[in-house]
């Protein structure tokens, strides 16, 4: 529940964003089909952004949850029911769609059978572990998950009672979201609303503590370990990053033959909705990290992408 309420919440600014930074996602193929090595250029831009700003990842999340609080959540079951009005069997096409990445990341790893051990190695070899979430909440938060899981068990008890038999018989390679999305699409906006405001504010502290834990230890790690790990990936697992970028543009190619609007709906969805959330992110970006915008630029252009 917490980690869906993170990645919830950052889904909807990462779309907008991404909309945002390009004016369609046909662009984007056609961008990374004239672009030699788009992918790998990409992560060296990415990553030397990184270097300028350390802990950048969970640093942004972090100040995005701060001063956003619930709104993205919220425009995210927005944009769901507008999606829903436009496409009448949305939930359906949406668990195809995840199901197909599925099997894609399935068949791409496929391709490259010793990266988790490789990936295993690289972090056995750090100086300090990550810290984990589970560690955090049992320190600081240790009612939570229990409390989340009583008002879970509730809903299902009252609005969702043969939920728990239909996941029993589900077939074996279905994912908890596909089955949740062709079966009961309304269930997590229902959990949400069942939580009471303390409940929420508890979840969003959380989630903040979580991220500061890992920003911080991300500020500890040694300069430019990241970097070289990337480089070491590209030289361990020749056609990494094509092989994933090329399972990426099928994905995106299968979501415009089934959702050709979708881009016009989510900013159609924002501008009537919430038509302040988006500059009230760029605020918090422009307020934490002033430079970050311009480093992004300027680490495309060094890489020849814009």
């Amino acid at each position: 529940m917490l980690r869906r309420w993170i990645i919830g919440s950052g889904l909807m600014l990462l779309t907008l964003g991404l909309a945002r930074a390009f004016p369609s996602p046909e662009s984007l193929l056609e961008l990374r089909q004239r672009t030699p090595q788009f992918e790998s250029k990409v992560g060296r831009a990415l990553l030397a952004v990184q270097a300028k700003n350390p802990g950048l990842v969970p640093g942004l999340a972090r100040h995005l949850i701060e001063d956003l609080e619930d709104e993205p959540l919220q425009a995210l079951f927005d944009l769901h029911a507008d999606l829903r009005a436009r496409y009448p069997h949305f939930d359906a096409e949406l668990a195809q769609l995840i199901e197909q990445g599925q099997q894609g990341r399935q068949q791409f790893r496929q391709r490259f059978p010793r990266l988790r051990s490789w990936f295993l190695g690289r972090v056995e070899g750090l100086p300090e572990q990550p810290p984990r979430p589970a560690a955090y909440l049992a320190q600081h938060h240790p009612k939570l998950l229990v409390g989340l899981a009583l008002s879970a068990s509730r809903l299902v008890d009252e609005k969702y009672p043969d939920l728990p038999s239909e996941w029993s018989a589900r077939p074996g390679h279905q994912g908890v979201v596909p089955f949740m999305l062709t079966r009961h699409p309304d269930f997590f906006s229902q959990l949400v609303g069942s939580l009471s405001a303390e409940q929420r504010r508890e979840i969003r502290q959380a989630a903040v503590g979580i991220l500061q834990e890992r920003e911080a230890w991300a500020k500890r790690q040694p300069a430019g370990r990241m970097q070289e790990g990337f480089e070491a990936l590209l030289t361990q697992f020749p056609g990494i990053a094509e092989g994933w970028g090329e399972n990426r543009s099928q994905q995106l190619k299968r979501r415009l033959e089934k959702l050709p609007e979708l881009r016009q709906v989510v900013l159609e969805s924002l501008h009537s909705k919430h038509p302040q959330l988006m500059e009230k992110a760029r605020q918090s970006v422009d307020r934490n990290y002033p430079e970050l915008r311009q480093q992004v630029r300027e680490a495309l252009q060094e890489q020849k992408i814009l």
